[in-house]
């Protein structure tokens, strides 16, 4: 169901042997980048280091596509009790410690195979690298998005109708079957998410959305959407000029063959009216 949580570790995905952590115990899981540990008797939350994922509360759609699954995935890593190693510790995260909320850390979370979580979710499709963490951490998540890219896993799948593949394989097929006047609607949408993934692609607010927009596969999907998109438009406009054609006829034309309503050229007088 998920794709890429295959329990034999990679060389990307193990940490070294000799790499320096702290030992905690997996609590809960809060959401998908989320994790509640006991650290050394600190309760703690961890953000993991280093990706952007997909958020559920997020105001943005295609930033809420597949967060329920991305949840679900790491907390099929990270089991109710289990022991992992924090490594990689950066900055404070973005929850404010209070009497009810515990301290937050950015790190990386490393599982007793030693596979690093924030590698395994991003293989299996469901976050991808952002500027944290080292040169190593970030040359691993970063290598791991590209085995997801090619799998097609998770937010690049093409059959999961959220994600943006599946919709720009949606709107090609809307866009290829639709004839004549039909075409209006499916050549809406198309230009649409055309203009969507433009803007996803040079955006720095949304980093999640701009990788996966900048995707070699996804570039072709999209110009692929727009070669067609182009095609089916001189249809589409044809079809419209005839039915305008069709809706509002020629002007009716007199027996002298000019336009009806107008007004008839002036004749000589009759020459024997003139002379009396």
């Amino acid at each position: 169901m998920f794709g890429g949580g295959s329990e034999v570790a990679s060389e990307s995905t193990v940490v070294a042997a000799d790499e320096a952590g702290t030992a905690a115990k997996v609590i809960d899981i809060i959401d998908s980048d989320t994790v509640k540990v006991d650290r050394n008797g600190e309760i703690i939350y961890v953000d993991l280091l280093g990706i952007a994922v997909p958020q559920v509360k997020h105001d943005n759609e295609d930033m809420r596509c597949m967060a329920p699954e991305a949840k679900e995935y790491l907390a099929k890593l990270l089991p109710i009790g289990s022991p992992v190693t924090l490594t990689h510790e950066s900055a404070e995260g973005d929850r404010e410690a209070d009497d009810k909320t515990p301290p937050t850390i950015q790190a990386g979370v490393t599982l007793p195979d030693r596979r690093m979580v924030n590698t395994e979710v991003t293989r299996a499709g469901f976050a991808v690298a952002i500027n944290q963490g080292d040169s190593d951490l970030q040359e691993d998540i970063s290598a791991a998005q590209e085995e997801a890219a090619q799998q097609q896993a998770g937010m690049y799948s093409r059959t999961n109708g959220c994600t943006l593949p599946a919709r720009l394989d949606t709107a090609l097929t809307n866009v290829n079957k639709a004839q004549g006047l039909d075409l209006k609607d499916p050549l809406e949408a198309a230009d649409s998410l055309t203009r969507r993934l433009e803007e996803y692609e040079t955006s720095s607010d949304l980093p999640l959305l701009s990788a996966i927009a900048q995707t070699q596969s996804v570039k072709t999907q999209r110009d692929a959407l727009t070669r067609a998109s182009d095609s089916k438009r001189i249809v589409y406009n044809l079809a419209e000029e005839a039915e305008r054609e069709r809706i509002e006829p020629a002007p009716a034309t007199s027996d002298a063959g000019q336009p009806a309503g107008m007004p008839q050229p002036e004749t000589p007088e009759n020459p024997s009216e003139s002379s009396t």
